[in-house]
Order: structure tokens, then sequence, then C-alpha cells
């Protein structure tokens, strides 16, 4: 059995799969905003960097595009994570098959609950589960599970790409 990182390159696949995503998510939370505007002031990738000791000038730090102020430090927080859970889900791919049910909306769920419901607020960047606003739950989830099928469509990209197979009629 040819494993996943030994017929696609791992790095090209993160690569695809991190940029993707990233846009994936952006993109989702446009007409799904997970945050009132008052919680947005402060977003989760800043509030995590002022936990790690990072002042709010710097944590806060924007550049100006078309006229309008974009939170750097956050952009590079959630690329970030995108590329590293990108190349978690093919890593996990190639030992437990089972990740990608339903094209990875499993791995976007189970991200979701661990992060949304466990990591963050324990960490104190977002508030308990409980104390989250029902669209923010709605916003998350099904933001989480998008992503997660983003980055399993690089995945199968990649593989048919490999053996000239398109998903084409």
């Amino acid at each position: 059995m040819i494993r996943f990182s030994q017929k696609i390159p791992l790095l090209k696949a993160t690569i695809l799969g991190g940029i993707l995503s990233s846009f994936v998510k952006f993109g989702w939370e446009v007409p799904f905003p997970p945050r009132t505007p008052q919680r947005e002031l402060t977003n989760p990738p800043q509030a995590l960097l002022q936990k790690l000791g990072f002042s709010e000038d710097i944590t806060h730090y924007s550049y100006i595009f078309s006229e309008q102020a974009r939170p750097i430090n956050s952009f590079i927080i959630h690329f970030g994570f995108c590329f590293v859970f990108a190349w978690l889900y093919y890593w996990l791919f190639e030992r437990f098959k089972f990740i990608s049910l339903y094209h990875g909306a499993l791995y976007g769920v189970i991200v979701y609950v661990l992060f949304h419901f466990i990591i963050m607020p324990l960490m104190g960047v977002v508030p308990p589960a409980s104390e989250q606003p029902i669209e923010e739950h709605i916003s998350e989830l099904f933001g989480h599970i998008i992503w997660a099928w983003s980055i399993d469509l690089i995945r199968i990209y990649t593989q048919t790409e490999d053996k000239n197979v398109y998903l084409t009629k």
C-alpha cells in the first residue's frame, strides 16, 4: 500500500491546503461573522498574543488596504493555524483514514469542539462555550466543516494530479 506522503509531497499538499483553507475560512466569516462587533474589538488571535505577553500595540497592529485597516498579526496567526492543521490532517489521514469521513467534516467538527469548547476557553481567549452566542457556534461549527472540506479537496486534488486523473466527466 502506498502511503500519502510517499505518493504526494506532503509539503505541496500542506502549502496548497493551508492557503486554500485560510481563504475559505476568511470567506465564510464574511456572511456569517462569528463574533459580535464588541467581541471583535480584540479577536481570538489578538487575545492569544496578549496572553503570551505581546502588547496591544503589537497585537492590534494593522496595515491599510483599500482604505481599510487589516489586522496583520491576526492574519499571521490565522494562516499559521490553517497550515499547521492542514499538515496535521494529511498526517492523520496516513494513519487513520476515518479522519476523512465526510471529506474532512469529521475533522472540522473535532477541531471546532477542541478549540471552541475546551482549549480557547481554558486559556481565557474566548468565553466559556455556554456564554458564547448561538450565532458564534453556528458560524464556527459550519465554518470549520467547510474549512476542513477544503483541506480534503487538496488531498484529493494532489493525489489525482499525480495520477494524471482529473475530477471531470
